[in-house]
């Protein structure tokens, strides 16, 4: 789920946000909380809305050589798709999955640093609705990229994953790393009977390079494949997702007064195949949209305890390989954003944190949206950071 990798992001990021100008523990503990609420609407006629407010929380221990990370969350979601037809409306409360994930760092073997993991996604949300909610929730591209949460729930799946990396010449720092995702069999629909869902391991391989230009200036970049075994249902091959790679750069520069990064991101998916009268065939052309997208994100230290910071970005999903009068034809969508951010340290320990975004989408008509909408929408968070010295 993508708000789980952005905790992730922010986990990783603690020793900074939470003590700007003072060197972190080696040892800590450390509890984040947040409380996200978001809503947007299309300029339809009957009109499609949505709301969700999400709790989530992590907890965790941070040493120079091994971690441990907890996650939850707790969803309210209310979607009106259908236009005020209650048949294609969506409600629900629950608990998500919960993540357990861990670490332990090998340092210096033969000049390379190992470091190693287990994630784990514990099935504790709800992973069974009706045909109509299904229909409801997962069947467009945008409406994937309108809410936080696209998951409420899944099977137990287990990842052990590593990287490796190396600095050469102390401006180059060199990474490879590997993750096996085992999923495990969940019920998706409670109205039809004998459907046990098993979607497919994925094989995820990242390479990295992050080069340290001066003390001012640093270039990453990295490329990211996943690659899918085929989903399953009542133990028969069913369905398989194309393989699908991800390039990403980035530069980050330190002026006098604040500090930016300018992102650009590319990413392309292979074609899927799915169970049909001959058994498993690959599509004739590709229902996969590819995706490029730009972001400048600037942080702006105001004092030793109050940061501001700011984030702008502009996102293309290219209509995918079929043409208009296929039932499988999606024409993607354009997607602009901004938002601008607060964190304030209140203790030497304890920092609040506050996040609006602003975004607006341009969706073209599918086999799914009958005509070209226009979908409007915020997402507004507060949350607060705790670091313990252990």
């Amino acid at each position: 789920m993508r708000f789980v990798v952005g905790i992730m992001c922010i986990f990783l990021a603690i020793g900074t946000a939470a003590s700007a100008q003072e060197k972190a523990p080696s040892r800590r503990i450390v509890f984040q909380l947040n409380d996200n609420r978001g809503g947007w609407a299309d300029n339809l006629n009957p009109k499609k809305e949505g709301r969700l407010n999400l709790l989530y929380f992590s907890l965790g221990y941070i040493s120079p050589t091994y971690g441990l990370t907890m996650l939850g969350s707790q969803a309210n979601a209310d979607y009106i798709y259908n236009g005020g037809n209650p048949s294609g409306d969506f409600h629900i409360s629950t608990l998500l999955d919960s993540t357990l994930s861990g670490y332990y760092l090998f340092k210096n073997i033969a000049g390379f640093d190992l470091r190693t993991g287990l994630d784990l996604n514990l099935p504790t949300g709800n992973a069974s609705f009706d045909t109509a909610e299904l229909n409801t929730l997962f069947t467009d591209n945008v409406t994937q990229e309108l809410n936080l949460v696209t998951s409420f729930g899944k099977g137990l799946n287990v990842a052990p994953n590593m990287v490796l990396s190396r600095v050469f010449m102390q401006r180059l720092v060199a990474g490879f790393g590997v993750r096996y995702e085992v999923t495990g069999e969940y019920d998706p629909t409670r109205d039809t009977p004998d459907d046990d869902y098993n979607p497919g391991d994925n094989l995820t391989l990242i390479a990295s390079l992050q080069y340290l230009l001066n003390k001012k200036t640093i270039f990453f970049f990295d490329i990211n494949s996943s690659y899918a075994t085929r989903d399953k249902q009542n133990r028969e091959e069913v369905f398989k997702t194309g393989d699908s790679h991800n390039f990403n750069l980035r530069a980050i520069r330190i002026f006098e007064a604040f500090r930016a990064t300018l992102s650009a991101a590319y990413g392309l998916q292979g074609k899927n195949q799915s169970l049909g009268a001959g058994g498993i065939t690959t599509e004739d052309r590709n229902s996969n949209n590819n995706n490029y997208e730009f972001f400048l994100n600037v942080n702006f230290p105001y004092t030793n305890k109050i940061h501001f910071s700011g984030i702008a970005g502009y996102k293309n999903l290219l209509e995918n390989g079929y043409t208009s009068d296929n039932s499988l034809f999606d024409g993607g969508y354009r997607k602009v954003y901004a938002g601008s951010g607060i964190s304030y340290k209140l203790k030497k320990q304890l920092t609040l944190s506050a996040n609006l975004r602003l975004f607006q989408i341009e969706n073209k008509k599918d086999a799914v949206e009958t005509a070209d909408a226009r979908y409007r929408g915020f997402n507004m968070d507060l949350g607060l950071i705790y670091s313990l010295p252990f």
